[in-house]
């Protein structure tokens, strides 16, 4: 049984493919490791954080729900502004009713950003991202 060689050579260094061929390796190589970094930043949110919430709620729409939650409330689980909007997605008081009926949440739970998360989903789940102003920005 023949030994396999330590490397493979891929191109005759005596070839004028041979800087062409490396050009290309060179490029997969970068094009995989941006890919790999991408990948790793979206699925590996810190437990606990602002992103790894909304990739729990959201799955495969992860990235456009970031996009409107960085629109809404620049990631601030606590964020609160003059028109009563409370969290992540910025969710309305005038929804608290059907929240604290289907959930049991207080206005105040909605600072945690797993529980904003899970009201935003369904709130997508119903009216469509057309719910929140940012969907047209972003």
């Amino acid at each position: 049984m023949s030994a396999l060689p330590d490397t493979l050579e891929l191109s005759d260094p005596a070839s004028d493919r041979g800087p062409r061929i490396r050009r290309i390796r060179r490029g997969a190589v970068a094009f995989v490791a941006l890919g790999l970094l991408a990948l790793s930043s979206a699925a590996c949110a810190r437990p606990g954080s602002p992103r790894d919430a909304i990739n729990r709620h959201f799955g495969s729409e992860a990235p456009y729900a970031t996009r409107i939650a960085i629109c809404e409330s620049n990631l601030n689980p606590t964020a609160y502004s003059r028109t009563h909007d409370i969290g992540l997605f910025q969710i309305n008081r005038v929804n608290w009713g059907w929240i604290r009926a289907e959930f049991g949440y207080t206005f105040e739970d909605l600072k945690d950003p797993y529980k904003n998360a899970r009201v935003a989903k369904v709130i997508r789940d119903r009216a469509g991202w057309r719910a929140w102003t940012c969907s047209r920005k972003v």
